[in-house]
């Protein structure tokens, strides 16, 4: 089912709603971009969604039959569709053009090579761009049991999840942190070839590569219910239990690379 040219599969993916993206797009609007590259577009309908808000759209996605799909569904010209193997050794390579800001919503987890990508991110935004990411956390066992099914491993992932909150609490340095959360990275799903990873490797990714971390929340879930999206939202600038939510949201901007620093010419 999981095959990207799969009509069945691609029947799965059109159940979402407006609602399904809805804490993602604010997250996106907050950073007010006119032109956004989305990585991962699949049937489309985040596409649409940002293009509904005047926003001009270079949505790339591997599968033809999902870029066939969304092609049929989008009447709008502010978004231009292109096939682009993500997962590439070669990489990410777009030329000539430059970006306000790069959204993925729920793709880096099905990635074997998401850090190779994250990296190539940087080459395609403008001064101080914006990257907006939605992935699965790794320590939501509301989300990851349908990935891991021993409850053992279940265990292990939430006593590594407030583990890795409470260091980040008492204001660890990262790679402290990591370290002990980095045996669960990259976890496969049998079933989806889900790569589920936690929150602090993210962290780690952008401090190592030199961005600045603007927001960074886990509890984003697709509740009708007005109310209990408040108490959740709440929950995600809680210090230890944000950690523990659902689909995590991240917004980076990116600060251009470190200058090197200058040799000290010796004394004589």
């Amino acid at each position: 089912m999981y095959n990207y040219e799969n009509q069945e599969y691609l029947q799965h993916l059109t159940g979402k709603s407006a609602l399904w993206y809805q804490d993602v797009l604010e997250a996106l609007l907050s950073v007010q971009p006119k032109e956004v590259l989305e990585l991962g577009c699949g049937d489309g309908g985040f596409s649409r969604l940002m293009a509904e808000q005047k926003i001009r759209v270079l949505a790339l996605d591997h599968s033809k039959t999902f870029l066939e799909y969304a092609r049929r569904r989008t009447k709008s010209r502010l978004v231009q569709y292109e096939q682009a193997n993500l997962d590439s050794a070669v990489g990410l390579h777009i030329a000539g053009r430059r970006f306000d800001a790069v959204v993925s919503v729920d793709v880096i987890e099905h990635l074997r090579r998401k850090e190779r990508l994250l990296k190539d991110v940087a080459g395609v935004l403008e001064e101080n761009g914006y990257l907006v990411l939605q992935v699965p956390n790794l320590y939501c066992n509301m989300i990851s049991q349908n990935y891991v099914h021993s409850p053992i491993n279940l265990l292990r992932k939430f006593r590594r999840g407030v583990r890795g909150a409470w260091r980040q609490f008492r204001h660890k340095p990262p790679e402290d942190i990591c370290r002990v959360e980095y045996g669960l990275d990259y976890r496969v799903a049998d079933h989806d070839a889900v790569w589920l990873s936690s929150p602090f490797w993210y962290l780690d990714f952008f401090r190592r590569h030199n961005w600045e971390l603007v927001s960074c929340t886990t509890w984003s879930f697709d509740t009708k219910k007005v109310w209990l999206k408040r108490i959740l939202r709440l929950a995600g600038h809680l210090p230890l239990l944000r950690w523990l939510g659902g689909r995590m949201i991240i917004i980076a901007r990116y600060r251009g690379k470190q200058p090197r620093p200058r040799k000290k010419r010796a004394e004589h």
